[in-house]
């Protein structure tokens, strides 16, 4: 949203950001995958990239209350895609979260987050708000370590 368009209600489904990084699609995998290089960039966040894998993030709510969002890997092509459920500990629902890795060019791939389901949530559009503005967030901070990402940490990682 533009300064000029502050105000404007913009759609909230579905959650559909993307950023360009200055790393390999291997490398931002890898600042995903192993979890030293994810606690460097997300704080609370634990994941298991692989089949059937889990994720947990703990985090606190606007009132200091500690909240717990959970979920299962559904997909994982390791450099390429992330599937997973995911629900906060008092959903009613499930929603999705798609990530996909491609290379845009010789040193450069986009990093794009689609976050689904939020039609199934009695609050879903302030939900999916809420979620794009943190997705934003995070995406940002993880392009940052992408980027920085020593080579000597590069390795395989899969699925």
């Amino acid at each position: 949203m533009t300064e000029s368009n502050v105000g404007v209600v913009k759609s909230a489904l579905p959650v559909d950001e993307s950023i360009d990084v200055e790393a390999s699609p291997e490398r931002v995998w890898r600042v995903l995958a192993d979890s030293d290089l994810l606690a460097a960039w997300w704080d609370g966040m634990s994941l298991t990239a692989e089949p059937d894998g889990g994720f947990e993030e703990r985090w606190l709510d606007e009132r200091g209350a500690e909240r717990i969002t959970r979920g299962r890997v559904q997909s994982c092509v390791p450099g390429q895609e992330l599937v997973l459920s995911w629900a906060d500990d008092d959903w009613p629902a499930t929603t999705w979260v798609e990530i996909t890795i491609r290379a845009v060019g010789r040193t450069t791939s986009q990093l794009r987050v689609r976050h689904l389901g939020w039609e199934k949530l009695p609050d879903g559009p302030s939900l999916a708000a809420a979620h794009r503005d943190g997705w934003r967030h995070h995406l940002g901070n993880w392009a940052r370590a992408a980027s920085h990402a020593p080579s000597t940490a590069m390795g395989e990682l899969g699925c």
